[in-house]
């Protein structure tokens, strides 16, 4: 295969890890189903996002379970870990240029987790009683939601700033990017999934580039 020549296959996610982005894409939707159910059932189907809720719902009402209704605890817990695998999958299907790979790989990971971390720390913790029940996209962000702490939330911040930095050193195209990015997807696991896809991928691309003689053919295949 010839470095700077690459199809779009060479973007493409290996057979397993695809499928597995599959099965997150479709859980992500019932994910997303019951939390929407959650707001069907109850005036108030969450405490997390104070004054949300529909005037009028269905003659039935669901148990709570903390903070929130049954459908909607475990659809948000359910969302957290499917949603990284959604992005790796819209990643495999729509990227066709290294600009749209890190946006799904990087960008999109570091913004959400910086305005989540934004949310827990203006909205949530200052409104509820943190509590172990309560879901969260990464494990710092647990931690702090959990907690009410204070380091972790500036842990969290702290990442997602580590997440940015990573997005804009591989529109640089440094060669640490992909260290960046395992570091930030490390930190902030399960939301940092496609982050370690991308750092995984940007390493053996170096390792490919160093590998390649003066007719520019790789040795690796």
């Amino acid at each position: 295969m010839h470095v700077g020549n690459r199809s779009l296959d060479a973007h493409r996610l290996p057979e397993p890890l695809n499928r597995i982005a599959t099965v997150g894409e479709r859980l992500t939707i019932v994910a997303v189903g019951l939390v929407v159910v959650a707001f069907l059932t109850n005036p108030s189907p969450t405490q997390d996002l104070l004054g949300w809720g529909l005037p009028v719902t269905l003659p039935v009402s669901q148990p709570r379970w903390g903070h929130s209704v049954a459908s909607y605890m475990i659809g948000m817990w359910l969302l957290e870990f499917t949603f990284p695998l959604a992005l790796l999958g819209a990643y495999d299907r729509w990227a066709d240029s290294k600009t749209a790979s890190r946006r799904w790989l990087l960008a999109i990971p570091a913004a959400y987790m910086l305005v989540l971390s934004l949310y827990c720390r203006v909205v949530y913790v200052p409104n509820v009683t943190p509590t172990p029940l309560g879901p969260a996209a990464t494990g710092l962000c647990w931690a702090y939601c959990a907690t009410g702490i204070g380091l972790w939330s500036n842990l969290a911040f702290g990442t997602a700033g580590l997440g940015l930095i990573a997005w804009a050193a591989s529109r640089r195209e440094w060669q640490s990017d992909w260290l960046f990015a395992v570091l930030f997807g490390v930190f902030s696991l399960p939301l940092g999934v496609p982050a370690i896809w991308y750092g995984f991928r940007s390493r053996r691309r170096n390792d490919s580039l160093s590998n390649t003689d003066a007719s520019g053919r790789s040795y690796l295949s």
